[in-house]
């Protein structure tokens, strides 16, 4: 996922303090493990890096490194059709603070620029706005929303035979509300493989009466009131037909089951968030590849 610089639609939101540019950072390394913290703002960006990843101390360790470093890259250096708009770091420096650096500081400028127009639009609209007192015109142009990007990697779970790091991203650009992003839950075995097939071919039709039997729990669990029915569930969900699809996002192996986690605006609105539940091991199992189930051999 990239940075959206699309202009959104002006709409004036609660008042956020304005912060002038000051680079913050921190570096740890600790129990093999690599930690980096980019932070930056201008008076109309906000953003912040925070990575996990392992020392490249052995062959398996450098391969998931490089497979982590590899998201940041397409997260920062690649636009929505998947073309390459930022040279990839090619720095003598290894380090990841090197490396989320240089990754960190232009996101910030582009960011930035495209924030830049965005107030100059919104300022022309509040002059031009005949509809207002001088007042009211100068507490909007007070309450213009500070733009904001997040992104972490962290190490989630680690078994003897595989290890979960969890990616996930926060952008605000000054519309109705932020967006929720990332490649979610990403496992590898012991050799550093990045693992990428969970569900043997079919498993989604399979599947129909846990997927359901999942999305009933989340959604009754944030109903608070008289527990939905599987109709009423599905009348939250916006999918074609009536097979339940397996979320894009791939699946966390936890010490309970298999936790699904479905995208905003994946299969429901905005407002249903993002739908997760955990399908028991015993209940999925005849669906998870031969790969998958030696991972889960104790």
């Amino acid at each position: 996922m990239r940075l959206l610089f699309s202009l959104l639609a002006i709409i004036l939101l609660t008042a956020c303090n304005t912060k002038q540019t000051t680079n913050d950072t921190q570096a740890h390394i600790e129990g093999g493990l690599e930690h980096y913290v980019y932070k930056d703002s201008t008076d109309r960006v906000h953003i912040l890096i925070d990575v996990t990843v392992p020392t490249a101390s052995d062959s398996a360790s450098m391969l998931v490194r490089d497979s982590l470093l590899r998201v940041i890259d397409q997260e920062f250096a690649f636009d929505w059709e998947n073309t390459r708009t930022m040279k990839a770091y090619n720095g003598e420096d290894k380090s990841l603070k090197a490396f989320i650096d240089y990754y960190g500081s232009n996101a910030l400028k582009e960011l930035n620029e495209a924030a830049e127009e965005d107030y100059k639009d919104r300022m022309q609209y509040l002059k031009e706005d005949t509809t207002i007192t001088e007042k009211e015109r100068q507490e909007r142009i007070d309450e213009t929303p500070l733009w904001e990007h997040e992104s972490k990697i962290i190490k989630e779970y680690e078994t003897p035979k595989y290890t979960v790091y969890e990616h996930n991203t926060y952008q605000y650009l000054g519309g109705a509300h932020g967006g929720v992003g990332g490649c979610g839950s990403l496992t590898f075995n012991t050799a550093g493989k990045k693992i990428t097939k969970f569900f043997v071919n079919g498993a989604e039709k399979g599947m129909q009466k846990l997927l359901i039997k999942g999305l009933m729990s989340y959604f009754n669990e944030n109903n608070g009131e008289k527990p939905l029915s599987e109709e009423e569930v599905r009348e939250f969900l916006q999918i074609d037909g009536n097979i339940i699809p397996l979320p894009v996002r791939n699946p966390y192996l936890s010490k309970d089951g298999v936790v699904l986690t479905y995208q905003q605006y994946e299969i429901a609105a905005y407002a249903a968030g993002m739908p997760s539940f955990t399908i028991t091991y015993k209940d999925i199992l005849p669906f998870l590849t031969e790969e998958i189930k030696e991972l889960l051999e104790k």
